[in-house]
């Protein structure tokens, strides 16, 4: 095949243009010898204002997913509906005893479990009447006899919760090494595996946040930190309390982050491959609040504050070092 021709059908199927005739065709092509270097002119050719090499672990990653989907096409698109449904919907995962059912109980029940899936957020309406909304990348789960005994929750992420009061029974959330036991309330938890520090921030009434051996009271625009590194746990004034939960908002706010952890932010938000030419770049720090926080706002939000660039490659960053004469 041609390498206009291979080019062009790449660029169409990327576009989900390519018939199953033309799908076929890509896949014999891609098998065969000559497929790697037709593929590096076309990556080349794509990697704009790159001066140096695409990374070769990016052209393999490209080549396997390229190879992968268009092998299974009607199976992907069917995992795509699988994991809309999950951000969506909480489906039944185990049967367990006791969990979550109170100490001492032999209790059976199924087990729930929620997901907001990279690049997705989920609002859930608990049986209860407390309402959730998932951040993406983040998960809970909760018993079949919830609002039964208990009200008993595991959270990994971040969540925001508008629970419904109970005198009676109390909402408890345990997040890692935190927990927060509430009756009604407006809060928002982020405790997610890849981060060290758990934080609640409080919108409206009261929470008791437990972590360490310690306890702690909050106030509505207070939050509670824990390090699960460092065990210190600590209550301050919410740094932007105009904003006390902006990802809700469709917002983002930074508070001195690096660029290494707001990686790993965008990586989870966006669903994204985040990669850094040169690691030292990764020291940057970046305070402030990205309105609509469309990917292409929090991208200018870097490279107008600091000498860095970044460039996209299907849904790959790449950040390097702003080279000179560039602005």
């Amino acid at each position: 095949m041609e390498t206009k021709k291979f080019n062009s059908l790449i660029e169409k199927y990327f576009s989900g243009k390519t018939t199953s005739e033309e799908n076929a065709l890509l896949r014999s092509y891609m098998e065969e010898g000559d497929a790697a270097r037709s593929f590096d002119e076309f990556a080349f050719a794509k990697w704009q204002d790159a001066d140096t090499e695409m990374p070769e672990e990016l052209k393999d990653r490209i080549r396997h997913n390229l190879l992968t989907g268009i092998n299974t096409q009607k199976r992907l698109t069917f995992k795509k509906i699988l994991k809309f449904s999950a951000a969506a919907a909480c489906v039944a995962v185990a049967l367990v005893t006791g969990f979550l059912a109170g100490k001492g109980t032999e209790t059976e029940a199924n087990v729930f479990e929620c997901i907001a899936a990279n690049g997705q957020k989920s609002t859930i309406s608990l049986p209860d009447g407390t309402k959730v909304m998932l951040n993406s990348g983040s998960s809970l789960r909760y018993a079949s006899d919830f609002n039964v005994k208990n009200r008993d929750i595991e959270l990994n992420g971040e969540a925001y919760f508008e629970v419904a009061r109970n005198e009676e029974i109390p909402l408890v959330v345990s997040a890692k090494q935190m927990k927060v036991e509430v009756l009604g309330t407006k809060f928002n938890i982020r405790a997610y595996s890849s981060e060290p520090e758990i934080v609640t921030t409080l919108v409206d009434g009261s929470v008791k946040a437990t972590a360490g051996g310690r306890e702690m009271i909050m106030k509505p625009a207070e939050e509670i930190s824990y390090n699960v590194k460092s065990g210190e746990m600590k209550k301050y004034d919410a740094p932007n309390k105009n904003h006390l939960i902006p990802w809700r908002d469709n917002e983002l706010f930074f508070n001195g982050n690096n660029l290494k952890e707001i990686g790993t932010i965008l990586e989870r938000m966006y669903n994204v491959n985040v990669i850094f030419e040169d690691e030292t770049i990764t020291k940057y720090t970046y305070t402030g609040l990205v309105r609509n926080s469309s990917l292409s706002n929090v991208l200018d939000l870097i490279t107008a504050t600091s000498p860095v660039e970044s460039q996209m490659y299907f849904n790959t960053i790449k950040f390097s070092k702003r080279r000179t004469g560039r602005h």
